[in-house]
């Protein structure tokens, strides 16, 4: 049998008797895979070493059956299990389509909710925004160190002489205001609450539209009327009050919102609502 002669092997071993060795041997020499199967299977019966030898046998035949009938890996849907998975899928097909119109409506209303919720997200931070203007841009006075300011009245458009300070034989000469502009004015009254106001209001005053535009009072070009004229304002000491006229040029499609006083002792600005309410 070493040497590849299984005949030579068979024909040693016709005249022996069927022993265990005998069986084991011939099942290894004859060419036939049902005749050696047959002999193995007649080993099973018994109980020695070449009884369970053939038992192993048989079970790595019948496992290597096994994997020859089942299809290949790139076709795994033809394996027995996965045929029963499919078995299961196609009788439960109207569960998965349930599931998935249950998982669409889920993320479908997820969205609406989130959708909702952004709408009132955005509805509160415009109210808040409301309100928060309505309580900054409300105010009636604005109260620094130097003292207090508030508004008497206003004008828009004021009917009120205005310059710009230049003057033609000592008299002031009549601004107009530029084209589509106007001139509106604010009276404000100043209380001071130091020892001397030397210059008041003691702020910069300048005016707020409501488009978000500021117009600044600058010492460039400040408007003012003719009756009052901006660089002499009386000094006044501590308790007193003073009128001061102040007047901006705005464009005709604009509209005031509040006035913004800036102070030197604050750093976040105050604003007194206009018109007067």
């Amino acid at each position: 049998m070493l040497e590849g002669d299984r005949d030579g092997v068979l024909h040693l071993l016709r005249d022996e008797p069927e022993t265990p060795e005998v069986i084991w041997l011939r099942a290894n020499s004859v060419l036939s895979n049902e005749e050696r199967l047959n002999l193995l299977n007649q080993l099973t019966e018994g109980e020695s070493i070449y009884s369970r030898l053939a038992r192993e046998y048989l079970e790595r035949e019948k496992k290597l059956e096994q994997q020859l009938q089942e299809p290949p890996d790139y076709q795994f849907w033809k394996q027995p299990t996965w045929a029963k998975r499919l078995e299961k899928m196609r009788a439960y097909r109207i569960w998965g389509f349930g599931a998935v119109m249950l998982i669409i409506m889920i993320v479908f209303g997820s969205l609406l909710n989130r959708s909702v919720q952004d709408q009132y997200q955005q509805e509160y931070l415009i109210v808040q925004a409301t309100q928060t203007a309505a309580a900054v841009y409300g105010q009636t006075i604005a109260k620094y160190a130097s003292g207090t300011l508030s508004a008497l009245k206003t004008e828009d458009p004021t009917t009120q002489r205005v310059t710009f300070g230049q003057t033609q034989d000592d008299q002031f000469i009549l601004a107009t205001p530029a084209a589509g502009a106007r001139f509106v004015a604010v009276q404000l009254n100043f209380f001071c609450d130091i020892a001397l106001c030397a210059s008041p209001p003691e702020a910069t005053i300048n005016l707020l539209l409501a488009n978000g535009q500021i117009v600044s009072y600058n010492s460039s070009s400040k408007p003012f009327l003719i009756e009052q004229p901006i660089d002499s304002l009386p000094r006044i000491s501590q308790g007193q009050f003073a009128p001061i006229w102040f007047v901006f040029e705005v464009p005709k499609t604009s509209s005031p919102l509040a006035l913004q006083i800036i102070s030197e002792e604050q750093e976040v600005p105050q604003y007194i609502s206009w018109p007067l309410r």
